[in-house]
């Protein structure tokens, strides 16, 4: 996750999604050679500060 606010990053390991990935590129005939998965929002702390 990259807050857009303050750019903290916070990288996660999640096996359901990685296995659901890999799972849609396997159903369309896809090889993967790498991926990346970026998701851009507020976090926590920048949303508390917003709401003060």
């Amino acid at each position: 996750f990259i807050c857009s606010e303050c750019k903290e990053v916070l990288e996660f390991a999640d096996e359901n999604l990685e296995a659901a990935l890999l799972l849609a590129c396997r159903k369309h005939g896809f090889n993967v050679a790498s991926h990346k998965l970026e998701v851009y929002g507020l976090c926590a702390e920048c949303m508390k500060n917003k709401n003060t």
